[in-house]
């Protein structure tokens, strides 16, 4: 899968709710989670990798 496609997915994946289904950010999200990153430096790479794709 092109690079683009594969960070795009795996962004958008934990957040999809299935169509018609309400949906309530503060029962259904939560506001503190950092999904799979476990660092600020892991963080910042996640960043510039999206920014450079973005700049392609």
């Amino acid at each position: 899968m092109d690079q683009r496609l594969r960070l795009a997915f795996d962004l958008v994946e934990p957040l999809r709710i299935k169509p018609g289904r309400k949906v309530s950010l503060r029962r259904d999200f939560d506001s503190g989670s950092t999904g799979d990153l476990k660092s600020e430096v892991e963080a910042a790479a996640r960043v510039s990798e999206g920014l450079s794709l973005l700049v392609d």
